[in-house]
Parts: structure tokens; sequence; C-alpha cells
């Protein structure tokens, strides 16, 4: 007998098929409810193109007086108001201020909220009106904001800071600024502060040959005065938080590092294959697929909010890395906990759902976790984040469409997610895959957990055109499936939603029918083929054993949840015996 996740809880790895009891996840909830896991759900607030007055890259998130606002950053730029909840919706303040994505960031200091714009600070005294610092920043460098006792930290010109003091006067030299005089190798990605100092992190540029990473460390006061400098061994940091008082920062290979007291140091990493963020040496942030503010700590967790585009011209993203909000603790490791979906934050219910998120964003934007909101009746949302991701099969970034996102905290919508396991090898040699046991909350309604495993790893990524809402067309050669694998749809109308193959037609004009409709599907979507296999579908609390009736070297399960509300996975129990010592 197999007990899984056993003593050791769900756990996460990103470095092996054989380590930590997860080896891929897709919305799903390690943290709510520590050793079980729960599926999520994200919902639409607002979307648009990527011109004037409407939703665009989204290069702020704050709240100011309880208010929410929004800063896109697309060209002439716009600022969008909410409520006290992400539940309540944008409304546009038109013509008050014009952020540019290349630069702007927002802090709250004195009692002001500030915003950066591609060559000015401005402020506002009421979250509506703003006025111009006249500061004259360089143009088409980051402007990244950070506060610490009486100064707010400004980023400028690649490697200088500069300060806005308690008489809302901006400082260039003089106390607490810096100059780091590094000429146009290095750019800032980075600007945290800490209870007694300032991190700076600056990544390298392509023009003049990649180098380390580096991050500055500062009292904040001395003017030009680094206590340490440190070097990362990646060209590139795409972002940074603090964690009780702890700086951390995600290279561009997808390596979480931590402060240690004497070096940064990897705690865990994203499962990359050692890949790298497309256009991570760009000076340019409407150029980067990562905002640095796209990272937030919640609670025991820090989250970043990941694109999974690629710095490679053959690929556009990630083969089996899906976007979206990724968590990170001590505990679980990193996971993915949410994805941006179509469905709009209105949408309730179980019908007319058509999707469950998209595992494919390009770019991912600023991620705010809302700490004070005043709970109502119709209220949702605690976690708001911006991505740009495809309504259809097409990665070209000119189709894009915009978003800005937020976790359903009302869980009244259905939800699906999974989890796979590691590779499960034979203690011996060969093994009799016998039966699995899963044990579940009570479900109910419409809920249901389908228990699905392999002892093939063929995968097969593919576009689709849609023929009715049971079959498609792929663009690929198929002929490797059969009856009984397994569709997942991972980007474009259906997303989400795991499915089996009834029926495939090879040769001349290949044809895949679906043992089930995916709601509302048309046009075209990317589906993910593999030969997953279903041994039961459970809808209600009984636990019984599933027969598998394999025999192999190694075995994998996955467990794909789709239910509403705070239903939770708590243990699977594998049977089986040695078929050869």
């Amino acid at each position: 007998m197999i007990q899984i996740p056993g003593q050791s809880g769900w756990r996460q790895s990103n470095q092996s098929d054989r380590l930590g009891t997860i080896k891929e996840s897709f919305n799903v909830d390690l943290e709510s409810n520590i050793r079980n896991v729960r599926t999520t759900r994200s919902k639409l607030i607002a979307s648009g193109g990527n011109t004037q007055d409407e939703i665009g890259r989204i290069a702020g998130i704050t709240t100011f007086d309880a208010i929410i606002s929004v800063f896109t950053g697309q060209a002439g730029g716009d600022h969008w108001k909410g409520g006290n909840s992400p539940f309540d919706g944008l409304t546009l303040n038109n013509g008050q201020i014009t952020p540019a994505m290349n630069g702007t960031d927002t802090a709250n200091f004195q009692g002001k909220l500030y915003v950066t714009t591609d060559s000015d600070i401005e402020f506002s005294s009421d979250g509506t009106s703003f006025t111009a610092k006249s500061a004259s920043l360089t143009s088409g460098t980051p402007h990244l904001l950070a506060s610490k006792g009486d100064f707010l930290y400004l980023t400028d010109d690649r490697y200088k800071i500069y300060n806005v003091d308690t008489l809302n006067v901006v400082n260039k030299t003089g106390t607490a600024t810096l100059d780091l005089d590094l000429g146009t190798t290095y750019f800032q990605t980075v600007l945290m502060t800490s209870s007694d100092r300032v991190w700076v992190g600056l990544s390298s540029t392509a023009s003049t040959g990649y180098s380390n990473a580096l991050i500055y460390e500062w009292n904040g006061i001395t003017e030009n005065a680094i206590s340490r400098r440190y070097e990362i061994n990646a060209p590139a940091i795409m972002c940074g938080v603090m964690k009780d008082d702890v700086p951390y920062v995600l290279d561009c290979l997808g390596r979480l590092l931590r402060w240690n007291g004497g070096v940064f140091a990897e705690v865990d990493r994203l499962p990359m294959n050692k890949k790298m963020f497309k256009d991570f040496s760009s000076i340019n942030l409407a150029n980067r697929v990562m905002h640095p503010r796209c990272i937030d700590v919640d609670g025991d967790e820090i989250l970043i909010n990941v694109s999974n585009a690629i710095d490679n011209d053959t690929e556009t993203t990630f083969a089996d890395f899906p976007a979206g909000v990724w968590a990170w603790s001590e505990r679980t490791g990193f996971y993915h906990k949410f994805s941006p979906s179509y469905q709009a934050v209105a949408d309730t219910g179980t019908t007319n759902l058509t999707d469950y998120g998209q595992a494919r964003i390009y770019f991912a934007d600023v991620l705010k976790v809302i700490e004070s909101f005043q709970t109502t009746t119709g209220d949702g949302g605690r976690v708001v984040w911006g991505a740009s991701y495809f309504t259809d099969a097409d990665d070209a970034t000119s189709d894009l469409t915009y978003g800005v996102f937020t976790n359903d905290t009302a869980d009244n919508t259905q939800k699906a997610g999974y989890i796979i396991t590691p590779k499960i090898h034979s203690s011996t040699f060969r093994d009799k895959w016998q039966k699995i046991y899963a044990a579940f909350s009570e479900l109910d309604g419409n809920d249901k957990c389908v228990l699905k495993y392999r002892t093939d790893d063929t995968e097969l990524y593919t576009n689709i055109e849609w023929r009715g809402t049971d079959a498609f067309e792929p663009t690929e050669v198929v002929s490797d499936f059969e009856q009984g694998d397994e569709v997942q749809i991972v980007q474009g109308t259906g997303s989400g939603t795991a499915v089996e193959i009834d029926r495939v037609t090879t040769g001349s004009g290949e044809y895949i029918a679906l043992k089930e409709s995916v709601t509302g599907a048309s046009g075209t979507s990317v589906a993910k083929l593999a030969k997953w296999r279903k041994v039961g579908e459970i809808t209600d609390q009984s636990i019984k054993g599933y027969p598998i009736g394999e025999e192999s070297h190694w075995i994998q399960f996955k467990i794909y949840m789709n239910w509403t509300g705070a239903k939770e996975l708590y243990d699977l129990l594998v049977e089986n015996s040695t078929s050869i010592k």
C-alpha cells in the first residue's frame, strides 16, 4: 500500500518527476486548510484592448482611502477607480494622470497617493485629482517607488535613487539619495525597503553582453554609501518582495532567492527547465513579460503573477508550466494557485461557464493583495492582478486581450483544478497496480472528482477548431491517441476542462469526438492530448477502491476536481503488489 501524501503533506517539487507529493498543479489551494487540497476560481473584473480609455496593461494597483485604484499604462494612460471590494467594478477617472507602462509604479506616502509616469512623479490628496512634480525623470527607464520612514524612494536613469521627503519635495542629491554610476550595463528592476535598509536589484542589458544581476544593500540615509553588494548567478531579476523583513527575489530562470544574512540563496524554483522569461533584458517595462510589482505577500505565502512566455524564437510558452498566480511557502513549495478566467465577477453557479482559467498568458502585470476592505453582501475578491490573455488559439501579441482579475472569495461559482502526483516507481522492478482509493469531503449536486492514471507519458499540444461542443479538428497528427485518452483545453474557450476521447479519426481530415460536451466551445482553442485513463468518477462521499489493472515499473495519477465551495481532497491510497523482483 502507498499512501499519498503521507506524513510529508502536500508539497510540489518542480525539479523532478519523482520528488515531493505533487508534480504538477492547476487552480489549487494548499494553504487555506493545511494538509488538504482545495480548488480555486478567478473572475474577470474588466477587460479591453490597449488603447486610450480601455483596460490595457496594468501598471499599478493600490488602495487609497479604502478605494481600489488601477493604473493602466497603455498609450495615453488611464486611471480606473473601484469600490472597497474588487467585485465593485471599475470606473474611468479620465484625464487626471497619464501613466506609462515603461515606468509606472504606485505608493501611499504621508497621506498622499503617488504615481510615476514616463518622466515625472505625480501625487493626489483625494485619490482623484493628480498634480505633477515636474521632476524631469529620464524617459524610458523604470521609476519604482518604495517608502521607509520619512522618505519615499524613487528610481531613475537606470541606477539612481532619489527621494520625496515629508515636505513633498523631490531630492536628487544629498541625504537619502544614491548614484551607483553603472553606465548602461544595468537598470533597476527591484526596489524594496525593510525595517532598517533599502534593497536595490538591477538586471543586466543585452546591448553590452549579459552580466550577473546585482543587489545592493543600503541604509537609505547616507548618500552613495552602499553597505554590501551581492551578485546573482543570472542576468536578470524579475521581481522582489519583503517577507518577515527578509528580501526575496525571483530571477529570470524562475528561481526564488532569499537573503540568508550572507548571500541570496535559492529556496525553490518554478518548473522552467533552465529556460528564461521572454524579454528579461528589456529596460522598457512595456516589453518585459512580468512587471516588477507582480509579487506580494499573503499570510505565509508569497504570490507571484507569472507569465509562461519564454525567451526562445521557436516557442511562445512553456509546455507544462501553467501561467497565472503561483504561491510559495516553506511548507508547500511552489504550486499553481489562480489562473485568469473569461468569467465576469457577476457570473455565478454551475451553468454557462465557458472556461475555468487560461493556462497560457503573455504579459503578467501587477499583483496586489487587498488587505482592507469592508465585507458586505456580494463582496468578493482579495487578490487582484493584471494579465493579457488569448481568446483563441492565436499566440500573436497583436491579438491579446488585457484584463484585471480577482479570486472568488464568495466561492459560489463552479471551479476546476487538478493535481498530478510524481511518478510512483516500483519498490522492486515491476508492480501490479491494483486499486486506488481517494478520501474527499462530501460532494453534492454537480460536484465530481475524476481519478486518472498513466504509465505512458506521451503528450501532444495542438491547435484545434471546434466542430460543435463535443468534437474538434486538430492541426497536428494525433495517431498516437485513442478512445479513453484525455483532452485538456489549455487556451481559449473551454480552458481548464479535461474530458475523455470517444473516437479518433486519423489520416485525411483528422477528427476527435469527445465523450462529453465543453460548454460554449466554438472557434479555436489549444488542447493538450495525453495518455491519462479514467479509473473512477466520484460524485458523493463514498470511499471505495477503483480498479486499475496495470503492470509496469512506474505509474502516475491525476486528480481532476470539478465542484463548488470548500470541497477538498484529503488522501490517496494505492494498492499494489510485486510482479517482478
